[in-house]
């Protein structure tokens, strides 16, 4: 029998934020995976645009992320969130939290984009700033996240 290897979860510890080697996976593979996908758009079908393929993988990493989430309460923590329902307060309080930790121009772009459903360009002049500094707040704002998950 292959003995189990005693690996730290945690890739990175600052101290006042640790950063896991999982949160880490998700950034590569959802990264990966728009950067391969955004290379292929065009012969893929040339009437997507780079920002409908970001909207495409923003929403996939969000199921991702809330699917993995909600996984865990259901097989693995249900008795705990029956009989504590102020965990699911919590975990919305800790999402907050995550958007907190965002600049405000970031949050502004962010929550323009996910909540009012506008697009980089109508986001761009909504807030005076180019399609270049929406897109470059949305990659920032997605990689704050996705680092600070936590299981």
């Amino acid at each position: 029998m292959l003995p189990y290897p005693n690996i730290d979860p945690v890739a990175l510890d600052l101290g006042f934020l640790q950063i896991h080697w999982y949160g880490l996976m998700y950034l590569v593979g959802i990264g990966g995976a728009w950067f391969l996908a955004s290379r292929r758009l065009h012969a893929f079908d040339p009437t997507w645009s780079k920002e409908k393929l970001s909207d495409l993988v923003f929403w996939v990493a969000m199921g991702v992320i809330v699917g993995g989430r909600l996984g865990y309460v259901l097989f693995y923590d249900l008795p705990a969130y029956i009989a504590n329902p102020l965990l699911i307060l919590e975990t919305l309080t800790a999402v907050d939290a995550m958007l907190d930790g965002l600049g405000e121009r970031t949050r502004r772009i962010f929550l323009a984009v996910q909540l009012q459903g506008l697009s980089y360009v109508a986001t761009g002049e909504r807030l005076g700033v180019s399609v270049t500094t929406v897109k470059k707040h949305m990659i920032r704002a997605m990689t704050h996240c996705l680092l600070l998950m936590e299981d």
